[in-house]
């Protein structure tokens, strides 16, 4: 049972309604015309993806953004969230091989800048779910067993922001922007093997990206975020957690050249 504070869906890495009934039905019926002939195990792992008619394993196309329908260059947001908006919190949005960031305060802002980049997919770095009755979810577990450093949504000075994390999901769900959470600490330690984000930002470059502008560090944190949602929409990472809540993290391998 979800917790009682998410009234939508977790499914996959995102969130979904089933605004769209319609859309995944249709998805439904090609992926399954595809399995048909694909018995002897010749299609590629994506189109073998297990479906749930009411809680996709991942966001179906009628989910994706203007950007991804009208097939223009894709962007990716990463949001390093705040618990507080008197706060600042980081924004970046991963255009091409580009990162713009800036700080950003209220949810308003944070949800008029998304709905005017119009990205695919908005990575935040806070959780998105609480447990139920656990005090932990499977997701910071499974994290905290690879000697991975995460702070559970029940820590102190971690509720605001999990309520605050939760509260804009929401609101970017309502206006059919796919949103997962993410770690960029994490994501950092997996990708280049340290928690230092000035090695960071040397390695992301190496990679073929560069930055705008130097940003504090919590645009750093945002840029990591949208990375990690680009490695996402490439099926280069790995969900860890359950349906009360999960977390992407990328896998080793995924720190080439973009």
């Amino acid at each position: 049972m979800l917790p009682e504070t998410v009234s939508f869906c977790i499914s996959g890495a995102g969130f979904y309604r089933g605004t769209e009934a319609d859309s995944v039905l249709r998805w439904e019926k090609r992926r399954s015309c595809r399995s048909k002939r694909s018995r002897h195990g010749n299609f590629s792992a994506a189109s073998q993806i297990s479906f749930n008619k009411k809680v996709p394993s991942e966001n179906p196309p009628g989910f994706l953004s203007k950007n991804a329908k009208r097939n223009v260059k894709t962007k990716v947001i990463g949001i390093d969230l705040a618990g507080s908006p008197a706060n600042p919190s980081g924004f970046a949005v991963l255009s091409g091989h580009t990162f713009h960031t800036r700080l950003v305060h209220s949810d308003q802002e944070i949800v008029n800048l998304c709905l005017k980049e119009e990205p695919t997919l908005v990575a935040i770095d806070a959780p998105l779910s609480s447990p139920a009755r656990e005090n932990i979810r499977k997701a910071d577990t499974e994290l905290i067993k690879r000697g991975l450093r995460v702070f559970p949504p029940t820590f102190a000075g971690m509720r605001l922001l999990t309520k605050r994390g939760i509260r804009l999901a929401k609101k970017l769900h309502s206006r059919k922007i796919w949103v997962i959470e993410i770690h960029p600490r994490t994501s950092g330690v997996i990708l280049f093997k340290t928690a230092d984000r000035t090695k960071w930002v040397k390695k992301i470059k190496k990679m073929g990206f560069c930055f705008e502008r130097d940003g504090s560090k919590h645009e750093t944190d945002a840029a990591l975020a949208a990375l990690s949602g680009m490695l996402h929409l490439r099926k280069k990472t790995e969900v860890v957690g359950d349906m009360r809540g999960k977390i992407v993290i990328p896998l080793p391998q995924a720190a080439l050249p973009a």
